[in-house]
C-alpha cells in the first residue's frame, strides 16, 4: 500500500502540471471511490496518474485515455509533442504499474474498450469546450452512482490559447449542479462531483 507522499514523489518525477493539493484530492477520491475502475482522460507524461493508481489500491484497474495525436495544434499536441509525451508516459507509468491500461484512441472510441463500470473519472484532456463536452457526456453514463467525476483546469486563464481552458470553465458551469450530482466541490483548479 502506497502513501500519499510516495505518490506525490512519483508525480513530481513524471513532470506533473498539477498542484500537491490537487494530487492529495485525487489520491483521497481514488481511495473512497466505489467499486469499479478509474479512468483518466488526458495522460500527457503521467504527472497525475500515480495518485489514482496508489489511491485506488493494487487491485483496482486503471485506464488512461490519450490518443497522442502526431501533430494536432487544436488539442495542444503541435510540433510532434504527442509521440514524445507517449514515450514518457510509457517509461513513467506503464513500465512500473501493471494495473494500468493505456488506450490510444479518442474518447468516443476508447469508451468501448472499458468493460467495467467506472468508479472515478478524471478529465484533463483537450480544454476547448467541444472536447470537454464530448469527454464528459460520452463517459458519464458509465460512471456508477456516487462515483466521482472531476475536471481539471477550471478557470485557468494562464493556459488560454491553443488548449483554451475557458472551455472547461464554461462547461462546468452548465453541468456541475444538483441535477446530475449529489455533491459538488472545488479543489484548486479541479471541480468535482459525485454522480446521482
Amino acid at each position: 500500500m502506497y502513501t500519499f507522499e510516495e505518490s506525490e514523489k512519483e508525480c513530481i518525477e513524471n513532470s506533473t502540471q498539477s498542484t500537491e493539493e490537487e494530487h492529495r484530492f485525487l489520491f483521497n477520491c481514488a481511495q473512497r471511490a466505489p467499486d469499479g475502475c478509474i479512468v483518466e482522460i488526458g495522460s500527457a507524461s503521467g504527472g497525475s496518474i500515480p495518485c489514482l493508481i496508489h489511491g485506488g489500491g493494487a487491485g483496482r484497474i486503471i485506464y488512461s485515455i490519450d490518443p497522442y495525436h502526431i501533430d494536432n495544434e487544436e488539442v495542444g499536441y503541435a510540433g510532434g509533442v504527442g509521440p514524445e509525451l507517449q514515450k514518457r508516459f510509457t517509461e513513467n507509468v506503464l513500465w512500473k504499474h501493471g494495473n494500468v491500461t493505456q488506450i490510444n484512441k479518442q474518447v468516443e472510441h476508447a469508451i468501448f474498450d472499458i468493460k467495467e463500470p467506472i468508479a472515478m473519472i478524471f478529465i484533463d484532456g483537450a480544454h476547448d469546450y467541444k472536447y470537454v463536452y464530448k469527454d464528459f457526456w460520452i463517459s458519464f453514463h458509465k460512471v456508477v452512482p456516487f462515483g466521482y467525476i472531476a475536471c481539471h483546469d477550471k478557470d485557468d486563464s494562464s493556459q488560454q490559447g491553443n488548449s483554451g481552458c475557458g472551455g472547461v470553465d464554461k462547461f462546468v458551469r452548465e453541468v456541475f449542479n444538483n441535477k446530475y450530482f449529489h455533491e459538488v466541490g472545488m479543489c484548486d483548479k479541479i471541480i468535482w462531483g459525485r454522480k446521482k
